[in-house]
């Protein structure tokens, strides 16, 4: 499952970014964003009282991200799972928050769309406005 971030989306904004000078800015909050979530996502919850399943850790272990790259969509950052298991959709859910499973829910399992998301319009307003 891959779940992206994407800025300057329109050809408007996007000039606008270069003309103000802020696309360095850009980028760089959206590195920091996925690099926040890969961190995030690698951290573990506290296995459910009473299991005795034993974990792989290759759902936390298997987070990357791609360089953001400029593409016809605008500028876009893309956390990858680097390990290809067929149950990461019902622990993490899929780029829209859907498709976790209850159980991954209670035991604490984050939504990958949300941590890739959350905060994250707000310090590209903040980087732009400060720039």
């Amino acid at each position: 499952m891959n779940a992206r971030i994407r800025a300057l989306t329109t050809q408007k904004a996007s000039l606008d970014a270069i003309a103000r000078g802020v696309v360095g800015e850009v980028v760089s909050v959206m590195d920091k964003q996925l690099d926040n979530t890969v961190t995030r996502l690698k951290m573990e919850p506290p296995p459910k009282p009473g299991s005795t399943y034993i974990r792989t850790h290759r759902y936390s272990q298997g987070w990357t991200r791609t360089d953001v790259r400029q593409t016809r969509e605008g500028l876009v950052g893309t956390l990858v799972r680097s390990l290809d298991i067929r149950y990461d959709v019902f622990v993490g859910g899929d780029e829209q928050g859907r498709g976790q499973q209850e159980q991954h829910k209670m035991t604490g399992w984050p939504l990958v769309a949300e941590v890739l998301r959350t905060g994250y319009a707000d310090a590209l307003r903040r980087a732009i406005r400060n720039a």
